[in-house]
């Protein structure tokens, strides 16, 4: 009797990275946190730029996870349609973007080049300091030294105090 075990072949890396980019390949989504400013030109005219860092996590296993991260740079344009209610668009510049492992998926490590998006949102103001915006980011990510695009596009509630 034989008492040898053939173990399968399972590329670990390759299925964490699929199960986090999912089949669709799509890395958006999860964690932003901003600072920034705003310029209102007059009651209804405003231009707002912000840095942050937006992250998605995940849990590969009890002794592993996976995150991509980056650091977002938006410039919007908004637009007061009441006192209330505001819509703007602008653009995202992305840099320091990575998928990277730890624990069992530690020899996950792929850099991405930056890129640069686009950004829609609407936002309804609760008073002049407090708001919630709902927002859509449409955005690609190239892997360093090339490869197939990672759709980063997402859509988020973001919640906003302005001082």
């Amino acid at each position: 009797m034989d008492n040898t075990t053939t173990k399968p072949k399972f590329d670990f890396d390759e299925q964490i990275a699929e199960g986090f980019l999912a089949n669709k390949r799509s890395a958006g989504g999860l964690v932003q946190l901003y600072g920034g400013g705003e310029y209102r030109f007059n009651e209804q005219f405003a231009l707002q730029a912000t840095v942050g860092y937006h992250v998605n996590d995940t849990r590969a296993a009890s002794n592993g996870s996976v995150r991509f991260n980056r650091v977002p740079v938006d410039l919007l344009a908004l637009y007061s349609v009441s006192e209330k209610i505001r819509l703007g668009g602008g653009a995202q510049f992305v840099s320091g973007v990575e998928l990277k492992g730890s624990g069992v998926a530690s020899n996950i490590n792929q850099k991405f080049d930056s890129t640069t998006g686009v950004i829609a949102e609407g936002e309804y103001l609760f008073t002049p300091h407090i708001g919630l915006k709902l927002r859509y980011v449409s955005e690609k990510f190239t892997p360093e030294g090339g490869g197939e695009k990672i759709d980063g596009s997402h859509v988020g509630l973001l919640f906003s105090y302005y001082f």
